[in-house]
């Protein structure tokens, strides 16, 4: 993936190609729910923590309404609890950890997972 190469500003730009035409062939899909993610890691990235949290935000919202309980929602909180940490508001992050951790544990207990979300 480019973001992960650190050619930030083509990731941005092929992401957001990508959600345009989510958005209109396939809205609030998991694939959107996926490029969301992917944009909230670039503006992560570049230090754009409130876009980063709105478009986890976003991908939180579609996946709990695709796929409620799966690893994919717990993905997203884990992601907004590391935005609202970033931000310093600790009980916010506190919140999306446990919670994220809940499903993981209710999911695939005792997995790499679990452990990852533990620390």
């Amino acid at each position: 993936m480019l973001e992960e190469r650190g050619d930030l500003k083509n990731a941005a730009e092929y992401s957001g190609r990508a959600l345009a035409i989510q958005e209109k062939l396939t809205p609030d899909s998991l694939d959107e729910a996926s490029t969301l993610s992917n944009l909230a890691y670039v503006a992560n990235q570049e230090g754009d923590l409130k876009t980063a949290a709105n478009y986890r935000q976003q991908a939180l919202a579609i996946r709990e309404k695709q796929a409620p309980d799966s690893l994919a929602v717990a993905g997203s909180l884990l992601g907004l609890g590391e935005s609202a940490y970033q931000r310093g508001d600790l009980s916010s992050a506190v919140r999306y950890f446990r919670r994220a951790l809940d499903i993981r544990e209710q999911v695939a207990p005792d997995s790499l997972g679990v452990a990852s979300a533990l620390n």
